[in-house]
């Protein structure tokens, strides 16, 4: 059987909130980088692979398996978040 992320329907395109498949992640967006994760990653236009200025620790995003599964996906998000915001969409 496929492994599939909550919400998953098949034939539907999804995307994936970055942090859903990060180990770090602990739900209702909260993390153990962020009592509250940033709308800029959420967004997508930062992949946080470095600590965010004003960031109180080092933790970054670090892919459960599942995450390293969507590797090629997360990447085409990010690269379309930034468009969109270049655009001003």
């Amino acid at each position: 059987m496929r492994e599939r992320h909550a919400g998953y329907e098949e034939g539907v395109e999804h995307s994936i909130v970055r942090c859903s498949v990060c180990s770090h992640y602990k739900g209702s967006f909260k993390c153990n980088a962020f009592k509250q994760i940033p709308d800029e990653i959420i967004s997508d236009l930062d992949t946080h692979s470095k600590p965010l200025s004003g960031q109180k620790n080092k933790v970054i995003f670090e892919p459960t398996e599942l995450g390293k599964k969507y590797k090629d996906k997360l990447s085409k998000q990010h690269q379309t978040a930034l468009r969109i915001k270049k655009a001003g969409l």
